[in-house]
């Protein structure tokens, strides 16, 4: 595999049901994906040929409004190419809880990890505002009826015939989709978040 096409399915798309949502504070939404995907990514794209390294943590009891737990992490993520370079590239975190230091120092660790991956653009179309709005129109679908969802799909498809929808979804989904399989509400919907 070339290191254009590694970089390429790094930096993959994640189907958007997967992408989750988040107050930002302000009335602003974030979407994000979770460590547990940026892991997920590394590891079926490179197998054993990355490594997370922290360089730097600690965890603080700061007095600030109450007492609560300040941690920070600083990290490096190692991917090696086929050629057997190796590419680093750095991340930061940071939590803040009010009871548990261990919860603050795994969320500064995840968030210092996904920051590294950004920097292999590991769900960094997320910032991207037209990417955005296609996640919100879809989380607007999950909530449609199945009339309304078979007009979408319809309408991606570019069909009309239910044996032509259900073979465009196949190769898509890369499933065996049958015409009853059009009434089910979540084949739909994987064909819209692909």
């Amino acid at each position: 595999m070339s290191e254009s096409s590694l970089l390429d399915r790094l930096a993959a798309d994640f189907p958007k049901g997967e992408v989750r949502q988040r107050d930002g504070g302000r009335g602003i939404k974030l979407d994000y994906i979770d460590v547990v995907q940026t892991i997920n990514r590394l590891c079926d794209v490179l197998g054993a040929d990355w490594d997370w390294r922290v360089l730097d943590a600690k965890v603080e009891l700061v007095d600030q409004d109450g007492p609560k737990y300040l941690a920070f992490e600083r990290g490096e993520l190692r991917v090696r190419l086929e050629d057997g370079r190796e590419v680093v590239r750095g991340g930061a975190g940071a939590d803040v809880d009010a009871r548990d230091p261990d919860k603050a120092i795994k969320t500064a660790d995840a968030e210092a990890l996904k920051k590294a991956g950004h920097k292999f653009q590991i769900a960094l179309y997320l910032w991207d505002e037209g990417k955005r709005n296609e996640i919100a129109e879809f989380r607007k679908l999950t909530k449609a009826s199945l009339p309304q969802l078979k007009k979408a799909v319809a309408i991606k498809a570019g069909e009309t015939g239910a044996s032509e929808i259900a073979e465009i979804i196949s190769d898509a989904l890369e499933l065996d989709v049958t015409e009853e399989d059009l009434q089910k509400e979540h084949v739909l919907l994987a064909y819209l978040a692909a």
